[in-house]
């Protein structure tokens, strides 16, 4: 969907990890109570079936964003592309993550440790520095992080 030039149209909550779980969960109670969603996950085709199930059932605004957290840069490339969509983020909610290795130190690839790490950790950091500016603009910014 292409926003309009209302800030009503164009403010969102963006949600990590929305595919699933708690970010599912926190995506319809917004969408409840009429707040746009950017939606942000892995797993594009669950997010494609929640944005078009909540944008019809309570005729709010959505848009999908298909991104792996574990990469470095993710972050910062998903904020870029919400101010290049004109999309206001004025909720951010930091709530993807990934259970981290469960084996003996000596045991643990680095990239799957450094992967946990980019995505419960740095994501929220990177994603939150990114932001900013569009959540100064907004004049009612909230930034919720979930930890595991």
């Amino acid at each position: 969907m292409t926003a309009g030039t209302d800030t009503t149209h164009r403010s969102y909550a963006l949600i990590t990890g929305a595919s699933a779980g708690l970010g599912a969960e926190f995506a319809k109670q917004l969408a409840a109570a009429g707040k746009n969603l950017i939606l942000v996950a892995r797993r594009e085709d669950r997010l494609r079936e929640l944005a078009d199930a909540l944008g019809q059932q309570y005729s709010i605004r959505t848009q999908i964003i298909g991104a792996d957290l574990s990469e470095p840069d993710a972050g910062r490339d998903i904020a870029e592309s919400c101010i290049a969509a004109d999309w206001q983020v004025d909720w951010l909610i930091n709530n993807a993550g990934i259970a981290g290795p469960t084996l003996p130190v000596e045991e643990i690839d680095a990239n799957d440790w450094n992967a946990c790490l980019n995505i419960c950790l740095n994501s929220q950091f990177y994603f939150s520095k990114a932001c900013i500016p569009s959540l100064r603009q907004s004049g009612n910014a909230t930034i919720t992080n979930l930890s595991s």
